[in-house]
């Protein structure tokens, strides 16, 4: 029974030993007698690799007309298949007319040419097959967030020591976390509107914040327009074309960010922060989220805020939006007048004691 065993198992060894070399012979006959097929296949991958790295190029092309970064993977797989064209397929079909001439005798077709031809295009179909499988992108590029430059953001300011106290007390108001909305006035052509550039640049630098966010109101606020500036610097696209469907999508836009700055530049008139879809006031915690789900952060993970300027300090305070428990403070920074500083400055808070800058 046992020299049975033995011998069966001796047996299926040798058969697929048996198996496995004429699988092998097989291969390296079809490389000699198929080699013209091996080519031609070949031939048909890259086409249709040239087909689709045209494709993927102009989408590249008109993502980069577009001012969008192109997708990490698209620029390798243009990398590869470039690789794989030029690199491995054109030495293969290069060397073709080789294969068809005969041997130094000129009496019988070049085996050995032939032989090794078909043996490199076989090897090299699976690796075009792979290229091909991975060349359909859903997207091939993706819009960057604006990067702020301090050239861009403090052309024209100047560091005057008085300019620098406003500068400095408005930057750590945004930093307090009792402070939920801040506005600077005065007259115009003061420079509220370059101060808080530079206010936008430091909190950027000072990681204060994750995005920093800016729109102007002007004389006659446009909402849609208001929503687009905003939206273009957060990267956001509205599908709507109504003020209201838009309004939901950039809350919940604004929603999904942890720590934002959103600034208010050239109020004349009391706008409606909740139409363009700006959260404020009693949905400042968590902008606008469940207070179970913040309790536990730290301040740093939860900082949203509102800069406001404007000529009017009264219709500053008119943007106050509290509940029946919560009370207005407002504190007033000392202005000195040796200096003649043009701007004064004002801020709410959520606590019942009074605050003097």
């Amino acid at each position: 029974m046992a020299d049975e065993l033995g011998s069966a198992a001796v047996s299926g060894v040798a058969s697929k030993i048996a198996e496995s070399a004429f699988d092998t012979i097989g291969h390296h006959i079809s490389y000699l007698f198929k080699y013209q097929s091996y080519i031609d296949d070949l031939k048909n991958r890259v086409e249709d690799l040239g087909n689709a790295r045209e494709r993927v190029e102009h989408q590249v092309d008109e993502a980069k007309n577009r001012g969008e970064e192109i997708e990490q993977d698209v620029e390798l797989w243009l990398e590869r298949v470039n690789e794989f064209t030029e690199g491995v397929v054109k030495p293969i079909t290069g060397d073709e007319d080789k294969a068809k001439n005969c041997c130094f005798i000129g009496l019988c077709p070049n085996l050995i040419q032939r032989y090794m031809l078909g043996k490199k295009a076989a090897k090299a179909l699976p690796g075009g097959a792979d290229l091909s499988g991975k060349g359909n992108f859903s997207s091939v590029s993706y819009r960057p967030p604006i990067q702020r430059t301090e050239s861009v953001y403090t052309r024209g300011y100047e560091a005057f020591d008085s300019r620098m106290r406003v500068l400095q007390e408005i930057m750590e108001a945004l930093k307090d976390s009792n402070v939920n909305m801040v506005g600077v006035y005065g007259m115009a052509g003061v420079g509220k509107t370059t101060l808080v550039k530079k206010v936008a640049w430091q909190a950027e630098e000072d990681k204060l914040f994750d995005q920093v966010v800016m729109t102007t109101v002007t004389q006659t606020p446009d909402l849609k327009n208001m929503q687009d500036e905003i939206a273009d610097q957060l990267g956001l696209i509205f599908p709507e074309q109504s003020v209201s469907g838009r309004s939901l999508r950039l809350r919940d836009r604004l929603k999904r960010e942890k720590r934002i700055l959103v600034i208010l530049d050239d109020i004349w008139a009391k706008v409606d922060l909740d139409a363009v879809g700006i959260p404020y006031g009693d949905i400042h915690e968590g902008i606008g989220q469940e207070k179970e789900d913040w309790k536990d952060r730290k301040e740093d993970d939860k900082r949203y805020k509102i800069l406001l300027t404007s000529r009017d300090q009264d219709l500053l305070c008119c943007f106050s939006k509290f509940g029946e428990d919560d009370t207005l403070t407002l504190g007033k920074l000392t202005v000195d007048m040796a200096q003649q500083t043009p701007w004064k400055f004002l801020f709410e808070t959520k606590r019942s004691e009074s605050r003097i800058l």
